[in-house]
């Protein structure tokens, strides 16, 4: 009904002046200790987006980060593009695969990075000024937190809307969650050694959500509402881009208790 409708754009835009409260506190707060955060970004011949997608983490505003890119096998100017953003800021790590696929890609990363937390940020998405901030902040005064996430603005069409719309379950359940991933890797942060912080590598799909309905299951995974990535579905050659229903099912299935 038209009064439903309401109901609900009325909860959509509390939530947004939420976020937005709260990304504003993150910018400012105080910080009571100051984690190395290192950032996991695997690539294949994505050299047109990958230099964005560097420039947001460089672009930070907290800076006791480390970008960790995983080259798995590319063939265009990839290989020159990371050499030179390498030798430019120390904080940025080069390993290089040979088509091992998004999951073993992102492991190699996770052997690589030596953060306090690790953060995740594909190649053709965008990372919030202020996310890295948001995290430090955050785990800062929540001690007992081994893994959180933010929101995600999404350009994604969502039936007739060409709008970007916002990602966010602030009120997550794990029966939720194995039957839809509410929670993109763009907006996840785990604690470096957390048992379950390893990627599935017989998955080629839907490798974020087997791994965060394992995070679920381990312990909670702390919502906080500050804006963390901005995630676009327009470019070719995704890594992971055989979804269908079938594979759909399958996850299902595989996660139900």
């Amino acid at each position: 009904s038209q009064l439903d409708a309401l109901g609900h754009r009325l909860e959509e835009l509390q939530r947004w002046v939420r976020i937005e409260q709260a990304t504003a506190w993150a910018e400012t707060a105080p910080l009571t200790t100051r984690p190395v955060i290192s950032v996991v970004m695997p690539t294949r011949d994505r050299a047109d987006r990958l230099g964005e997608a560097i420039a947001s983490v460089e672009a930070q505003t907290y800076q006791d980060w480390q970008l960790v890119v995983v080259d798995d096998g590319s063939t265009d100017s990839t290989a020159s593009l990371l050499a030179d953003r390498s030798t430019a800021d120390g904080r940025i790590l080069v390993a290089t695969t040979t088509g091992i696929g998004a999951a073993a890609a992102r492991n190699v990363g996770l052997d690589a990075a030596t953060g306090d937390w690790v953060a995740f940020l594909d190649d053709d998405n965008m990372m919030h000024a202020g996310w890295l901030r948001a995290v430090a902040e955050y785990v800062g005064r929540t001690p007992d937190c081994t893994a959180l996430y933010g929101a995600q603005l999404r350009d994604d069409v969502r039936g007739g809307d060409t709008v970007p719309w916002l990602l966010f379950d602030d009120e997550p359940s794990l029966e939720r969650l194995v039957l839809n991933n509410t929670i993109d890797l763009g907006v996840l942060a785990v604690r470096a050694g957390h048992p379950e912080l390893r990627f599935d590598e017989e998955l080629s799909v839907y490798i974020d959500w087997e791994l965060v309905v394992r995070l679920f299951r381990h312990a909670l995974v702390h919502p906080v509402p500050v804006l963390a990535s901005s995630y676009t579905s327009t470019s070719p050659t995704r890594i992971t881009d055989r979804h269908g229903d079938e594979p759909l099912a399958a996850m299902r299935r595989r996660l139900a208790p």
